[in-house]
């Protein structure tokens, strides 16, 4: 059988196998974006670890703490965008509000991007040790 759809057949049986309140978890609505974002591609990519997280108690303490950190360093990557892309002092408003979106959706794919690749990463060392 073809390794990728075994890992998806694996990656929906874990899915369906989470706890209710691991999956559809109501504390994860008032949290910023950021821990949003991360629970979701955590629930998509690696449920094994939010799993583990959840059985150990950290899982909203992780997710928190993730959303910080992401956050912070999206603010970092969008002001080293507009840095590197200095806007003209000439520039007028509508041309300034262009450019601090580009800034910002900037910083948020790249994000978006290293996050899911340390998500998936992180999918593959487990299953790496995990017991087929």
């Amino acid at each position: 059988m073809n390794p990728t759809l075994n890992l998806e057949i694996a990656l929906q049986e874990s899915q369906l196998a989470l706890p209710l309140e691991v999956s559809m978890m109501p504390e994860v609505e008032p949290m910023g974006r950021w821990a949003r974002v991360v629970h979701q591609m955590m629930y998509e990519s690696n449920p094994w670890m939010m799993l583990k997280l959840h059985e150990e108690g950290r899982l909203i303490e992780h997710l928190n703490d993730q959303g910080e950190e992401l956050s912070g360093q999206v603010l970092k990557l969008a002001k080293e965008w507009r840095l590197q892309n200095p806007l003209p002092r000439t520039a007028q408003h509508l041309e300034r509000t262009v450019w601090l979106n580009q800034a910002k959706s900037y910083a948020t794919e790249l994000q978006l991007n290293n996050l899911s690749q340390k998500i998936v990463s992180l999918r593959d060392q487990y299953q790496g040790t995990a017991v087929h």
